[in-house]
């Protein structure tokens, strides 16, 4: 955990994969019936780990939404503070503040989710999450793929401006394209640091 401000916390790159790769665990039946189910059906599937991941983010700090600032998961609370006044004026600007903590975008098309990484680097909070899919054959190829990915990114001048050291930013695939249900899942995480993708570990729950 990283400490924030007040004393309070916010989740790390390893603390999310954690806890979102143990949801898809057997031992937790119900929601790992229900997403089995739901593999092969699209919307149905992004439902249901939209859910997870909002149930998995709220605490009694923060509050988790989706598509708030267009992210389709983000937790964040929102900063008491007094409206803006002047001394010699009698115009008064609300002040509205929210401390943004994670955004997460989950994309199960396999062929899209360079999209999010690229929307998530113009994001500014502690911990961005990218979550997408890889056809099952080709998962022994993920670093090189994002190999290729940090190649095309790194030439953004938005790139440049993101400080790696400080914020985390996270790729989890998954598979896609599975022919049995041994198959499904398989989710691993990679850190995107300033010279590239790393391979997240971290033990189980």
């Amino acid at each position: 955990m990283t400490e924030k401000g007040g004393g309070k916390t916010i989740m790390n790159s390893s603390e999310f994969f954690k806890k979102f790769n143990s949801m898809f665990e057997p031992e937790n039946k119900d929601f790992y019936n229900k997403v089995c189910d739901a593999y092969n059906k699209s919307s149905e599937f992004t439902r249901l780990i939209t859910e997870a991941i909002k149930k998995l983010l709220e605490n009694e700090v923060y509050e988790a939404s989706t598509e708030y600032y267009r992210v389709d998961i983000s937790r964040w609370k929102k900063i008491k503070c007094d409206a803006i006044t002047l001394p010699d004026c009698d115009y008064m600007l609300n002040s509205n503040l929210w401390d943004f903590d994670v955004a997460v975008e989950h994309e199960n098309d396999d062929k899209d989710w360079t999209y999010e990484i690229t929307k998530l680097l113009t994001v500014n909070c502690p911990l961005r999450v990218v979550i997408g899919y890889v056809p099952a054959k080709y998962r022994n190829k993920d670093e090189r793929y994002l190999s290729e990915v940090f190649n095309q990114i790194k030439c953004l001048n938005v790139f440049s401006r993101n400080d790696f050291t400080k914020e985390e930013f996270i790729i989890i695939l998954g598979n896609s394209k599975c022919e049995s249900l041994g198959e499904y899942f398989n989710y691993k995480a990679y850190r995107l640091l300033s010279e590239g993708f790393t391979q997240l570990i971290v033990e189980k729950e």
